[in-house]
């Protein structure tokens, strides 16, 4: 749960944010076929990849994509740069994960450096 910045309500927050610049390059966390990449909605520009297995990530409110949907990414690949599209409050990607559909702690997928 977090406090939604626009409507200062309480929701459920499907993923994690991570702060940068505009233009930070994001890597995809898994091999996987892009199946997404445009706008959608309060995401912005986002890029869903599935990886199998019944699990999907998602990248929100990108600035710009560098893979298209039909194409495999491999782990640590470049697939688009950060951004502040959607409803945003500031330059930040949203990274969720789904199994089966339903959303999961993302933090459960990241791996330390």
């Amino acid at each position: 749960m977090r406090r939604d910045p626009f409507t200062r309500r309480r929701t459920f927050h499907n993923g994690i944010d991570f702060a940068s610049r505009v233009g930070t390059p994001i890597f995809s966390t898994a091999p996987g076929k892009v199946i997404a990449s445009g706008w959608a909605g309060g995401y912005g520009r986002r890029i869903a990849i599935n990886h199998g297995y019944g699990l999907m990530t998602l990248y929100g409110h990108l600035w710009r994509f560098r893979v298209r949907p039909g194409k495999w990414v491999k782990r640590g690949q470049l697939i688009g740069w950060m951004g502040n599209s959607g409803r945003s409050t500031g330059p930040h990607l949203h990274y969720a994960v789904f199994r089966k559909q339903r959303p999961v702690n993302p933090v459960r997928y990241l791996r330390r450096r």
